[in-house]
């Protein structure tokens, strides 16, 4: 929890400086369903449907929420997870833009203890975004995820993005996500090559 709070508190010192952020100010949220839950590569919904609902709140580049869905594992009893996270998002020069935060995991009942991750990230000119995510509590068996996401803007008529995620201990995947907004909603699918059973996932969410 003490390192929750110092993160926090860094990222509120960092909104105090003169960088100029590129997300818009208010409340803004997400629910949906989709055909399963993979989380960075692996499954946690037994290649079944979940339920989500997620709200955000930012505020000048600073931004705060909370997601919650429905898990059903094969590694532990727990019914819901509870994602709580905080982050800033900046624009020091040219074509980069960065973001760095916090995200705390937590599961219904006492099935799993609690996990806390620092992350960054970094976007060049909306062509390629790279994402380091890092153990804060040691209470991960892996500390440290890497994620590269390539946006296709040639592709007419949808959002195509490829998407490369590595675990620290050499575990990797790649991920072709194809989106469609129809005002509101949200409708799409991710497709991922190297998973034997439900490799493609279906999604649709509304936006509010």
């Amino acid at each position: 929890m003490k390192k929750v709070i110092t993160a926090l508190t860094v990222l509120f010192i960092l909104l105090q400086a003169s960088f100029i952020a590129y997300a818009e100010d208010g409340f803004s949220g997400q629910t949906g369903v989709r055909s399963n839950y993979m989380w960075r590569g692996y499954d946690q919904n037994r290649f079944t449907p979940m339920t989500e609902i997620q709200a955000q709140y930012d505020y000048k580049g600073a931004y705060a929420g909370v997601w919650v869905g429905g898990v059903d594992s094969l590694t532990h009893d727990g019914s819901e997870e509870y994602n709580f996270y905080g982050g800033y998002n900046f624009k020091p020069y040219g074509d980069w833009a960065f973001g760095v935060g916090a995200i705390h995991y937590e599961w219904s009942g006492d099935v799993l203890d609690n996990v806390t991750e620092g992350f960054a990230t970094a976007i060049y000119r909306n062509i390629i975004e790279f994402e380091f995510y890092f153990d804060l509590d040691d209470s991960l068996d892996v500390k440290r995820f890497y994620n590269i996401k390539v946006p296709v803007s040639q592709i007419p008529y949808a959002d195509v993005t490829f998407e490369y995620g590595k675990w620290e201990d050499g575990y990797d995947f790649v991920t072709i996500g194809v989106f469609k907004s129809f005002g509101d909603w949200n409708v799409g699918f991710k497709f991922m090559p190297e998973v034997n059973e439900g490799n493609i996932i279906a999604a649709v969410n509304y936006s509010f």
